[in-house]
């Protein structure tokens, strides 16, 4: 009996490291999968959407509705033409 006890003590001080290398891996894959959530937790929030829209989408008093209703700030730009639209986005991600 005293022969099996000590088998059991080795194979565990044997892989110890091993036991141990598991689960500071996963202790570092948990902590950078909840990290943006608990960030969130003490971020001040703005309440604010940005909406690119043509000028027959939504009407600007449907956005005031809909601010009123959740007191969330809506921007609303309008877009007349969409080639500039699509010139200045263009411009500002590579730029």
């Amino acid at each position: 009996m005293n022969n099996k006890e000590n088998i059991n003590k080795n194979f565990f001080l044997k892989h110890l490291n091993k036991f141990i290398i598991i689960f500071i891996y996963i202790f570092i894959f948990a902590f950078f999968l909840y990290l943006p959530n608990f960030l969130n937790l003490f971020s001040k929030r703005d309440n604010v959407i940005n909406v690119y829209t043509f000028t027959d989408m939504i009407s600007p008093e449907t956005a005031h509705d809909f601010e009123k209703q959740t007191d969330i700030k809506i921007n609303l730009k309008i877009i007349i033409n969409l080639f500039k639209c699509f010139k200045k986005k263009f411009l500002l991600i590579f730029s």
